[in-house]
C-alpha cells in the first residue's frame, strides 16, 4: 500500500447518530420524493440508462465538491486575516475595530 495510505485508528463511539441510520432515511426521502415526481419508484429496465444518470449526477458531485472546497479556502484565508489582525493590534498596542473583524469574516459590508 502507499505511504499515504496508512492504516487509520478505529472509529471511537460516541454520542452522535450513525451515519447509516442518516443514509437511511436520506434514501427513503428520495425514494418518496421520485414516486412523488415519476409517479413509480426506480426500476430496473425503465427505459433509461443507468449509466448517464449515475455519470450526470457523478459531475454534479464534482462541482459540489469543488464549492465546498473553495468556500472553505475563502473561510480559512478570512480567519487568518483576523489572527494576523488580532496579532498586529496586540504587538502594537492598539484595540482592533470590531467592524474589522466583522468585514474580514466577511459579516458586514467593508467600508
Amino acid at each position: 500500500m502507499p505511504e499515504k495510505y496508512t492504516e487509520q485508528p478505529a472509529p471511537m463511539s460516541n454520542d452522535s447518530q450513525p451515519i447509516w441510520d442518516l443514509v437511511v432515511a436520506d434514501m427513503s426521502a428520495r425514494n418518496a420524493l421520485g414516486v412523488e415526481r415519476y409517479g413509480t419508484p426506480l426500476q430496473a429496465f425503465n427505459g433509461r440508462k443507468a449509466l448517464q444518470d449515475v455519470y450526470e449526477e457523478a459531475l454534479d458531485m464534482v462541482v459540489y465538491l469543488k464549492q465546498q472546497l473553495v468556500e472553505e479556502d475563502v473561510k480559512n484565508a478570512r480567519i487568518v486575516e483576523v489572527i494576523n489582525l488580532a496579532d498586529a493590534a496586540a504587538k502594537s498596542g492598539k484595540a482592533v475595530d470590531p467592524k474589522l473583524i466583522l468585514s474580514a469574516l466577511g459579516m458586514f459590508a467593508p467600508f
